[in-house]
């Protein structure tokens, strides 16, 4: 990896810009660690040319504060090899409805000033390559050109900056969401505005029944080729208990959003959601809810569902959100668990067929009273059932480490592996639920904080219809 001041910055580095909350994990690593696992090119010379008194023997901490601030606001990105993808990238290509190329900013919580960067960036480049055009390329111009994104559809989400364009040649099968299912979402105005419109949902339901907004295909195609994690809101059903931590269970709302995991780029609430406009159409209904989101039901269990404003709580909390495919959560296991889940665990573990052998070992031990019930995670009892079967020692181990993956992670029995969730509603005429997200905060924020910052609504006293 390299780090580069904005102005260094060409064509080709745009695909390989980190996030800039990822890349001042990867710089602060870099500053006081001599091993080359750990290097950042460049980072030498913009400590020595900015006078950065940054020593591993004497560190200053302001002066690595001040680093890193600005490493966050976009004054240096870090750029990846090809070859290498960005754990969170911040530009992809895509274009118009005309078959113009144009590069899209797709983090959308990212810090303002590097926003602001990032166009200023893509914006010169495309002035740059204007004048070169009128001019004539310099072998140094004609280096530099931009890589010609495929023609695309144009996309509902992202921020688009810089246009130039592109060859006739389309890509088949590359689509976006359609208009069609676009035009159904529902996004609310503020957290008020969202508990408006889950209480006339409610009402809609008594009235005509449980009808799902979106069809498999529809899910399918936003799975694919929407972006549900740009959305403003966001939505988290858990049960109540998750309300308060239980080290101070006095405390009003000192629990957080998911049970805590300490991963490689932070320590903080880890958890699955959706968008409030994929799950509006199940109301507060709690069982509706639980079956959409392919979670058991518990009867005797009291839930909540929390809207949350990403726009006031991202900054708080510096979330990371993967969509719920098999390779992205796979990626996100190797990236913050890497020592419990390497990739030659998931790479044999994330696939639709080992999938399919986990839910069946596991409902089997369901049924068979090995284990309690289909919310269990005990590793032991697992470990006991599939002794008695025929299974070999090698992969006796691998369906263990699954389990284990469904505790630290979240991904159970039921985990499709294609970014939806299984629908369990009986009468649904639907394969899926909804598109979901696996999240995790790089920060230690309770409810309480959450909530003092205008960033979520609690909705309580959730009862079926």
């Amino acid at each position: 990896m390299i780090l580069k001041r904005v102005n260094d910055i060409t064509w080709q580095d745009l695909l390989q810009i980190e996030s800039p909350f990822f890349a001042c994990s990867h710089v602060e690593k870099a500053l006081f660690n001599p091993y080359d696992h750990y290097r950042v090119w460049g980072l030498d010379e913009i400590l020595n040319e900015d006078n950065y008194n940054i020593y591993p023997q004497a560190p200053d901490r302001r002066a690595q504060e001040r680093l890193l601030d600005r490493v966050g606001s976009g004054d240096f990105f870090l750029i990846h090899p090809a070859g290498r993808d960005p754990f969170s990238p911040v530009v992809r290509r895509g274009s118009t409805g005309d078959g113009e190329a144009q590069w899209v900013i797709t983090e959308p919580h990212i810090d303002t000033c590097a926003r602001w960067s990032l166009e200023r960036i893509i914006s010169d480049l495309s002035r740059r390559q204007e004048d070169a055009s009128r001019s004539g390329p310099s072998a140094e111009q004609a280096s530099s050109t931009p890589p010609k994104p495929a023609r695309r559809a144009p996309r509902s989400q992202g921020k688009t900056v810089g246009r130039h364009e592109e060859s006739s040649s389309s890509d088949e099968g590359s689509t976006v969401a359609t208009i069609a299912v676009l035009s159904k979402a529902i996004h609310p105005k503020s957290l008020a505005d969202a508990e408006n419109i889950l209480n006339n949902r409610r009402k809609q339901i008594a009235a005509e029944g449980y009808k799902p907004k979106y069809n498999d295909d529809e899910l399918l195609d936003l799975a694919k080729n929407g972006d549900i994690s740009s959305e403003r809101f966001q939505v988290r059903f858990m049960k109540e208990d998750y309300l308060v931590d239980s080290d101070t269970p006095d405390i009003p709302l000192s629990g957080k959003l998911g049970t805590v995991m300490k991963g490689e780029t932070g320590e903080g609430a880890k958890y699955w959601s959706t968008s409030f406009d994929q799950l509006e159409d199940a109301d507060s209904d709690p069982k509706l809810i639980s079956q959409k989101l392919g979670l058991p039901y518990d009867p005797k269990a009291t839930y909540v569902l929390v809207v949350v404003d990403t726009q006031k709580s991202t900054p708080i909390t510096g979330a990371k959100t993967v969509p719920a495919t098999f390779d992205k959560v796979g990626e996100f296991a190797n990236t913050e668990l890497p020592k419990t889940f390497p990739p030659s665990f998931t790479d044999k573990a994330m696939t639709p067929a080992f999938q399919a052998r986990y839910t069946e070992h596991y409902n089997a031990a369901v049924e068979s009273g090995a284990l309690p019930n289909d919310r269990s995670k005990d590793s032991k009892k697992f470990e006991k059932y599939l002794q008695g079967g025929d299974l070999s020692q090698d992969e006796q181990d691998l369906m263990i480490k699954r389990m284990e993956m469904h505790a630290q992670i979240g991904n159970n029995q039921d985990y499709v592996g294609n970014g939806l969730t299984k629908d369990l509603i009986s009468n649904s005429p639907n394969a899926f639920g909804v598109v979901e997200t696996l999240n995790f905060e790089r920060r230690m924020i309770n409810l309480k904080q959450l909530q003092e910052a205008g960033a979520i609504t609690i909705i309580k006293g959730l009862k079926p219809l």
